[in-house]
Order: C-alpha cells, then sequence, then structure tokens
C-alpha cells in the first residue's frame, strides 16, 4: 500500500550491483610461463623451491643452559604448590606443640552459623486450629428477651478470661441506662454443636452507655447439668493494633437466617480513631453485620483487640471498641448501680 515501508525491506528487490574498476589491467594467460633452459628444459620443469619474504633461516636452538634454567622453573612452582595445599590442610587440624615435656594441643574450629529463629504467630495468615477453637468455645450467642415487648433480639458476646465475665454491647441488652429495665437474657454455648451446645442465664451488672458496651454475669439455667462457664478470652489492657492489621471477627451474623452456628470472619484495620488523645473506636473493613454486635475481634493469637459494634449502612465500612475500654468497665463494674 502507498506510504507503508519496513526499514529493512524498503527498496525494490534486484540483482546486485556490479563493482567496476576504474584501471582494470590487461586479462592475464593462465599456466604456468615455460622458459627454454641451455640444457634444452622449461623452468617449469623443476621442482620449484619455496620462497619466503624474509631471509631463509633456520629456527633458534635453546642452549643447554636455558633449558636447565626452565625446568628448575618448573620444579620451583610445583613445590610451591604442594607446599601451599600442605599448609592449607594443616591449618584446620590439630596442631601439636611440645612445652616442657608436655603436649598442649589447640584445636581450631569454625564459628556456628546460627539462624534467628522466626516467631511462629508472624508467618501465619490466619489463626491455628487451636486458637480458632479456643475463641469458638468463648463466644455465645445472646437470646434476649425485653420486658414489655413482644418478640426478642439476638447478638453475639464472649467470656473474659480474668473475671469469667460476658462482654458485650449495651444496645444488644437494650440498656443504656441504669434505670432500664433488666431483660432475660439467655447466654448459648457451643452453638448449633448439637449435644455440645448448652444455656446459661444471665445477668447485667455493668454498662458503659458512652461506648455501647455491657458486662453479664453469667449463671447456671439447669441444675444438674454440667453446664460450666467457658474459659475465657484475653483482652489485654494495652492491646497492640496497628493499621493494616489482619484481625478476625467471631459471632452469629443475621442471627437466624444464616443459621445458629459460629461464623469466622477476615478483616482489616483501615483506621485508629481518637478523641481526646485516647483511641476511641477501631475502623475495620468488612467482617461484620447485624447480630455481630458484641462478639470479639482477635488477633492471630486469639487475643481480643476489640468488640464488634457497628457499621456504616451500606458500605464496607465497621467499627469496634478498643479492648482497652473493655477493661476499664470490668473495673468498675461493682461500681455501676453505687
Amino acid at each position: 500500500m502507498p506510504g507503508e515501508f519496513d526499514f529493512f525491506d524498503d527498496e525494490p528487490a534486484g540483482p546486485p550491483p556490479r563493482r567496476v574498476a576504474r584501471d582494470e589491467p590487461p586479462a592475464r594467460r593462465s599456466g604456468p610461463v615455460r622458459r627454454p633452459t641451455a640444457g634444452g628444459r622449461d623452468d617449469a620443469d623443476r621442482p620449484e623451491r619455496p620462497r619466503s619474504r624474509g631471509h631463509d633461516s633456520a629456527p633458534p636452538r635453546l642452549s643447554p643452559l636455558a633449558i636447565g634454567a626452565i625446568v628448575a622453573g618448573g620444579i620451583l612452582v610445583m613445590a610451591g604448590g604442594i607446599v601451599g595445599i600442605v599448609l592449607a590442610v594443616g591449618g584446620s587440624r590439630t596442631t601439636e606443640s611440645k612445652d616442657k615435656g608436655g603436649t598442649a594441643t589447640t584445636t581450631t574450629t569454625r564459628p556456628a552459623v546460627t539462624t534467628p529463629k522466626k516467631d511462629p504467630v508472624a508467618d501465619q495468615t490466619t489463626p491455628s486450629p487451636e486458637v480458632v477453637e479456643r475463641v469458638k468455645k468463648a463466644t455465645v450467642r445472646i437470646l434476649v428477651q425485653y420486658p414489655g415487648k413482644r418478640g426478642g433480639a439476638s447478638g453475639s458476646g464472649f467470656v473474659e478470661k480474668d473475671t469469667r465475665m460476658v462482654l458485650t454491647n449495651a444496645h444488644v441488652v437494650g440498656m443504656k441506662r441504669v434505670t432500664d429495665p433488666q431483660p432475660l437474657i439467655n447466654l448459648i454455648v457451643n452453638s448449633g454443636e448439637g449435644e455440645k451446645e448448652y444455656r446459661l442465664d444471665g445477668e447485667v451488672v455493668a454498662v458503659d452507655a458512652e461506648n455501647d458496651l455491657a458486662v453479664i454475669r453469667p449463671t447456671l439455667l439447669e441444675v444438674g447439668k454440667a453446664t460450666p462457664v467457658p474459659d475465657g478470652l484475653l483482652v489485654p489492657k494495652h492491646p497492640t493494633v496497628t493499621e493494616l492489621q489482619k484481625l478476625f471477627v467471631f459471632g452469629f451474623p443475621l442471627g437466624d437466617v444464616l443459621g445458629s452456628e459460629i461464623s469466622i470472619r477476615p478483616t482489616q484495620v483501615t483506621s485508629l480513631r481518637h478523641e481526646g488523645g485516647k483511641l476511641k473506636k477501631i475502623q475495620v473493613e468488612g467482617g461484620m453485620t447485624f447480630g455481630n454486635s458484641g462478639g470479639p475481634v482477635v488477633d492471630l493469637k486469639g487475643n481480643v483487640v476489640g468488640v464488634a459494634v457497628s457499621g456504616v449502612r451500606n458500605e464496607n465500612i465497621n467499627f469496634c471498641v478498643p479492648g482497652e475500654m473493655v477493661q476499664q468497665l470490668l473495673a468498675k463494674r461493682n461500681e455501676w448501680k453505687d
């Protein structure tokens, strides 16, 4: 097509150009030129002697002295190599020295190379099966019946290790003020696990309305059955939490819609919200919905970093209450109604 070309084929193909010399000498006859000799023979019959550009000379010969020097030099080089090998091998072996009739032995050893130990938790991307099982047993499903109202509500909660109290949100139990009536609470342990499932009764003993937290004291619902309060989770007083840290939400999203089995969902810290210089809320990306309120948000070790509390509707933005506020409420639970 017009205007289309290739850098490697931009001219029409044809025979290669001839190279013509301006002063070209006349053509010579081929074959040897014969010259008559006095004996009647041509020069072509004579054997042709090889010619060289320089003078014909025999290759130089080495004198006996030079040959001896070369041989001696080779021997010295070989001897030096052998000595070097012996010294290198002997340097790593045990050497012995005599001192006044005694023998002292010194051993040269190379220092051992130590590999730094790695934190097994740091290399994980999900909690170990043991951690998952421990957090599941400590996470309870909360069924609430509000006084004077039909129907009820459900949410999530967890047992704290030291006090064996159950933590959840104040809005889950419907109590944000001291004057609010006490609801009827059931704590479902091992929810959805068949014969392992059992219930405990519960009573609200402390509420932090500002941070939307509540403390429930678990009690036996059915006397005579093995219904112990499960082992709790550690809530550090000053938990270490950083942006982009991976966390895990345990709880019962959407209540009965999904069923009674626990759900475990990953999430990630996207912001640390402060007020007055203190950490007020931990913002995370996803992992929570209705029903997760009050459930534990844990790290890879299973330690509680925060309590699931709220989210932005139709957005993948959720919040949890820092674990430090949990410890503050537990420390003041005996003063709540005073």
